[in-house]
């Protein structure tokens, strides 16, 4: 069993961090991760706007439930847990959502073209699953 600590403040994610000494700087993802959803204290406002403008009702009155930060999924075939900087449950109308995030900042996503948060939620949504009440 694993004990999760909400955190009060960005300083808190430091500790949580793999290399904190390497990843936690100014203009680097994990701090700006950090501050971003801290000062929210929901979903950051440009994702709660693509959430809204999205073709998903089940995605505009999404309701955070629970972050967790580095959060681990073992790989039936890797040698280690993938890693994913936030995890986020999230409520909305009878459907729970689980939403991870990867931060970037001057970093790109490999093989990724730039686009808007809204296209590649429409994107991800459209490959992987159907939101229920989407009929």
């Amino acid at each position: 069993m694993r004990i999760y600590i909400p955190t009060k403040s960005p300083a808190d994610w430091k500790t949580l961090l793999a290399e904190p000494d390497k990843h936690w700087k100014t203009g680097h993802s994990a701090k700006a991760l950090a501050f971003c959803w801290e000062e929210a204290k929901d979903f950051p406002s440009n994702i709660r706007k693509a959430f809204s403008e999205a073709p998903y009702p089940n995605l505009k009155d999404l309701v955070p439930l629970l972050a967790i930060l580095e959060y681990q999924v073992p790989l039936p075939a890797g040698s280690r847990p993938s890693q994913t900087d936030l995890f986020v449950l999230a409520y909305s109308k009878d459907v729970f959502v689980t939403i991870v995030v990867e931060g970037k900042v001057e970093e790109a996503l490999p093989n990724a073209k730039p686009r808007s948060v809204l296209a590649q939620v429409r994107s991800k949504l459209d490959r992987r699953t159907k939101v229920k009440g989407d009929d």
